[in-house]
C-alpha cells in the first residue's frame, strides 16, 4: 500500500513543477496514464486470482482492530518511538536535516529551530530513559491537547521541513527523500506498528533516509574540511568526518542483528530446513502416503524449502481463512484446522502454543503424539515442540479384524504379515507387519526374518517406529507396521519365506496361536500384496512360537525388479483408463514398495502419475455428485494444474458457489 503513496506523492511534486514551467497539462495527462492503467491492470488481476482488493493477510485486520495515528502510545508511535531511539535514528535527525537543508545558514537555521523545539517538547514528562535517572525531576503527565498538538506538530514538522530544500542544489529529489521518508514512517504509525522486533515497516524508508543521511554526512564533512584547511577537496579532517559519522550507524544495527538471532534461532530459515528435513524423514520413515499438511510458522522459508506441504499458517500471514479470524474463535478454529485441515505435523511450543491454544482442544489430545526433539545445530539442545498425528503410525482397529496369529495369553495380535513387490540383493526390502496389543505392561519386541534353504537373515524393527511408547497404544489401535529392510548383497536369488518373532518385556519369545486358517489365495497380480499359500504357524525357522508365511518373498534381478515395476506401471495405467481411481491409487503406492527408499526415483515417477490420478478423480467426480467435493479436493492436491480437474471443476464449483449465495441470502 505505501508504494502507492509513494507515487502519489511523486506524481503530485511532478505535476506542480510541470505547472510552473509552463508546460501544459500533456505531461501530467501522460504520467496519470503511465501510472494509472498498469495500477487499474494490476488490480483487475489481484481480483480475478484472489477475489479480494487487497492482499488478504494478517495485515487485513486493520479494518477490524482499530488505529489511532494520533494517539501517542499507540503501538504505531510506540515502535517508531522505538526504533529512533534503538537505532539511533532519532540521533541522526540533524544529519538528515543538513541533508535537507544542506548548509546554507538561512535554511538550516530555520530547520535547527523548528527540531529544536520539538525536541524541548518532548522533554516533557521526558524520555523513558531519562524518567529513570534520580535527577531527572518527576514530572506530571501532559494533558492530551498538549500531547495531540505536539503529534501534530511532528507531521507537520515531517512534511513541511522538506520543503526548505525548494530552490537549493538537488532540491527536488531532496523535496522527494524527505517526504518519502515522512509518508513511509507515517505509514509504519497507521499499520499500528508490527508485532516483530526487526522493524520491518521500516524497510520502506531505507531508500530515502539512505540518500539524506549520505548528503548530510556529506555537507558536514565539507564545511569541516573548508574550516580545517580551507580545502575543496577532502583531506584528513574531511575523511575522519565522514568515516566517523557513517561509523555511527554500525553499532545500533549490530547489536540488533546480535539481539535477533540470539532470540530467534528458531524462527530462522536454515531453522526451518532443520525443521522440514525432521518432519519429512518422519514421514519417509513411515511410509506416509497423502498431503502433508503441515501446522506452522516462519512462513516464508516454509514456501521455499517444502513447496509440496500445504500450510497452515498459525502467524496468520498465507493462509486466507486463518487471516480472517481470530484464535478467540475456537469454533471455527477447532473445524477449520482438526476437522477440515488435519495437519499431519504441528510446530507449537512456547509462546504460541499459550497464545493460540492450540493443545487445549480435544482433538489435540486425542489426535497428536510428540516427536522426539531433533538435533539443530542452531538451537541449545534438541528442538522439542514438533508434533505428528497418530495415524503415521497407528490406524483404527476393526470391530472384527482379520488376524494372523495371535498371542492370546498377552494380548497381542499380529493381523497381517505381506510384501507388496519383488526383493533385490543389495537393495531395500518393504514388508508390511500390523500389530495390536492390549494391557500388556512393558514393550513387545518384534524381529523380522528371511528364510531359505540354507540361510537365515534378520532384522529388528521397532513397532510404531518408535515414536509412540507402546503403553500409550489404545486398544482400538492397531500399528501399521510398515517398515524396509536392507537386503543382504550375497542373497541368493529365490523364494524365502518371511517369519516374525515377537519377544515380551523378559525378552522371552511370545508362542503364536495360529487365526483360522484362511482359504489359498489366488495368484496376485504384480500390485497387489503377494499372498502364501498357508499363512499361520509353521515348524520353527528361526525360534519356537514364530508367525511364518512360506514363499512369500522372491529375490530377483535387478532386471527382474524392472520387468515388476513395467508390470505395475501398466496396471497403474489400467486402472485409470477404466476410472477406478481407489485401485489406481493403491497401485501407485505398490509401485513405490519396489525401490522402497529410492526417494529420487519416487520424485521422478510422482508428477506424471500424480496427473494421471487427477484426471482420474476429476472425471470421478462428474460420474458421482454426491462424493464430487472430496474427489476433486484430491485432484486438487495431486496436480492442480490438471485439465481434467479445471474442466469438470470450474462447472460444479460455479453451481456450488450459486448454492452458498442462495443459502446465505436465506440466511441459512
Amino acid at each position: 500500500p505505501e508504494g502507492i503513496g509513494y507515487a502519489a506523492l511523486g506524481g503530485l511534486w511532478f505535476a506542480l513543477w510541470t505547472l510552473r514551467q509552463g508546460r501544459g497539462l500533456r505531461p501530467i495527462a501522460t504520467w496519470l496514464a503511465v501510472f494509472w492503467i498498469p495500477s487499474l491492470l494490476l488490480e483487475a488481476t489481484r481480483i480475478a486470482y484472489f477475489a479480494w482488493p487487497l492482499p488478504n493477510t494478517y495485515y487485513a485486520k486493520i479494518e477490524s482492530r482499530g488505529i489511532s495515528p494520533l494517539r501517542w502510545d499507540s503501538k504505531g508511535w510506540l515502535q517508531l518511538r522505538e526504533w529512533a531511539g534503538r537505532l539511533w535514528h532519532g540521533w541522526f535527525v540533524p544529519l538528515y536535516l543538513v541533508g535537507l537543508t544542506g548548509t546554507q545558514r538561512r535554511r538550516l537555521g530555520i530547520g535547527a529551530v523548528v527540531v529544536g523545539a520539538l525536541a524541548l517538547s518532548l522533554l516533557w514528562p521526558g524520555p523513558a530513559r531519562l524518567r529513570a535517572i534520580w535527577l531527572w525531576p518527576q514530572l506530571p503527565q501532559p494533558p492530551e491537547p498538549y500531547v495531540l498538538l505536539r503529534t501534530l506538530a511532528l507531521i507537520g514538522a515531517g512534511l513541511g521541513l522538506p520543503l526548505l530544500a525548494i530552490g537549493s542544489p538537488g532540491g527536488r529529489a531532496r523535496v522527494l527523500c524527505g517526504q518519502s521518508l515522512t509518508l513511509g514512517l507515517l505509514f509504519s504509525v497507521y499499520a499500528n506498528g508490527d508485532w516483530m522486533g526487526a522493524y520491518r515497516w521500516m524497510s520502506l524508508v531505507s531508500v530515502p533516509a539512505s540518500v539524506l543521511l549520505a548528503v548530510g554526512i556529506t555537507s558536514v564533512a565539507d564545511a569541516l574540511e573548508r574550516a580545517c584547511s580551507g580545502a575543496p577537496a577532502w583531506d584528513r579532517a574531511g575523511w575522519l568526518a565522514a568515516v566517523g559519522l557513517v561509523g555511527l550507524v554500525f553499532p545500533p544495527h549490530a547489536s540488533q542483528t546480535r539481539d535477533h538471532v540470539y532470540w530467534n534461532l528458531n524462527e530462522t530459515t536454515t531453522s526451518v530446513r532443520e525443521r522440514v528435513r525432521y518432519t519429512r524423514s518422519i514421514a519417509r520413515r513411515t511410509f506416509y502416503e497423502g498431503p502433508i499438511v503441515n501446522l506452522d510458522v516462519d512462513q516464508g522459508a516454509h514456501l521455499w524449502w517444502a513447496p509440496d506441504y500445504v500450510e497452515i499458517d498459525m502467524a496468520m500471514l498465507i493462509d486466507v481463512p486463518m487471516s480472517r479470524h481470530w484464535y478467540q474463535q475456537r469454533d471455527f478454529i477447532e473445524e477449520y484446522i482438526y476437522v477440515e485441515k488435519r495437519p499431519i505435523f504441528a510446530h507449537v511450543g512456547g509462546w504460541w502454543a499459550e497464545h493460540s491454544g492450540l493443545r487445549r482442544y480435544p482433538a489435540w489430545t486425542e489426535s497428536y503424539l510428540q516427536l522426539p526433539p531433533y538435533t539443530d545445530p542452531r538451537w541449545d539442545g534438541p528442538f522439542p515442540h514438533v508434533f505428528a498425528r497418530r495415524e503415521l503410525v497407528l490406524g483404527p482397529l476393526e470391530r472384527e479384524p482379520d488376524r494372523l496369529a495371535t498371542f492370546g495369553a498377552v494380548d497381542v495380535a499380529l493381523h497381517d504379515l505381506r510384501v507388496f513387490a519383488p526383493w533385490v540383493a543389495g537393495q531395500d526390502g518393504y514388508l508390511e507387519a500390523p500389530l495390536s496389543r492390549g494391557a500388556l505392561e512393558g514393550d513387545v519386541q518384534m524381529i523380522a526374518f528371511l528364510a531359505g534353504a540354507d540361510r537365515i537373515v534378520s532384522w529388528s524393527l521397532a513397532p510404531a517406529h518408535g515414536l509412540l511408547s507402546q503403553d500409550r497404544w489404545r486398544p482400538t489401535e492397531v500399528a501399521l507396521g510398515r517398515h524396509a529392510v536392507r537386503v543382504p548383497s550375497d542373497l541368493p536369488e529365490g523364494r524365502y519365506d518371511l517369519g516374525i518373532v515377537l519377544m515380551g518385556p523378559d525378552g522371552r519369545v511370545l508362542p503364536a496361536e495360529p487365526a483360522e486358517p484362511a482359504e489359498p489365495a489366488e495368484p496376485a497380480e504384480p500390485a497387489e500384496p503377494a499372498e502364501p499359500a498357508e499363512p499361520g504357524v509353521s515348524s520353527p525357522r528361526l525360534a519356537v512360537g514364530e508367525v511364518l508365511r512360506a514363499g512369500i518373498v522372491q529375490i530377483v534381478s535387478p532386471r527382474g525388479l524392472q520387468a515388476a515395476i513395467d508390470a505395475a506401471r501398466d496396471g497403474i495405467d489400467a486402472a485409470v483408463a477404466r476410472d477406478d481411481c481407489d485401485d489406481a491409487w493403491a497401485r501407485f503406492v505398490a509401485l513405490k514398495r519396489h525401490r522402497p527408499r529410492d526417494w529420487r526415483w519416487h520424485e521422478q515417477i510422482t508428477p506424471e502419475l500424480h496427473t494421471a490420478l487427477a484426471g482420474c478423480r476429476a472425471r470421478r467426480a462428474a460420474l458421482d455428485p454426491e462424493h464430487a467435493a472430496e474427489q476433486l479436493a484430491r485432484a486438487h492436491w495431486l496436480d492442480h494444474h490438471s485439465p481434467e480437474l479445471k474442466r469438470v471443476g470450474e462447472p460444479l464449483a460455479e453451481a456450488w458457489l450459486a448454492e452458498a449465495h442462495a443459502a446465505r441470502a436465506a440466511g441459512d
